[in-house]
């Protein structure tokens, strides 16, 4: 199936030996979608990269879990965004368990904290169950 072709001064010739069949044009392609499922599989198993900031240890104490409950709560009130999904989303039930989580650690050590800490604790959860209310009262 060569074929040449001659213009001024020159030959071209075409050297493939035969043009492909549908069965071969069928295999190329079934190949070419295995390898893109495959990469498609891979990039699935790779974990999310996260910026360097994340990676950075804050100290933990028991200030700093009582702060992250009232963020976790803030996240639940819908005042904030969910870090994983950016979303701004209510969850009345979800920050009452929140709440009660924080009354509950209250209770469990009260007598056993430091001044700040026992201040720190009271003042969340009264700004925590003051927001609750606005909620449900549906001010807030």
């Amino acid at each position: 199936m060569a074929e040449e072709i001659e213009g001024k001064g020159f030959v071209i010739r075409d050297r493939r030996t035969s043009a492909k069949t549908d069965e071969q044009i069928a295999e190329e392609s079934k190949r070419h979608d295995e390898a893109e499922e495959a990469q498609r599989a891979a990039a699935s198993r790779e974990p999310e990269r996260e910026p360097p900031e994340a990676h950075q240890v804050l100290p933990v104490d028991f200030s700093t879990f009582v702060l992250s409950l009232s963020s976790s709560a803030m996240i639940q009130f819908g005042q904030i965004p969910d870090p994983v999904s950016q979303r701004k989303r209510k969850n009345l039930a979800a920050a009452r368990q929140t709440i009660e989580i924080i009354a509950m650690l209250q209770e469990k050590t009260r007598g056993n904290l430091e001044e700040h800490e026992q201040r720190l604790v009271d003042n969340v959860l009264y700004e925590l169950r003051m927001r609750y209310v606005h909620e449900v009262e549906g001010k807030g």
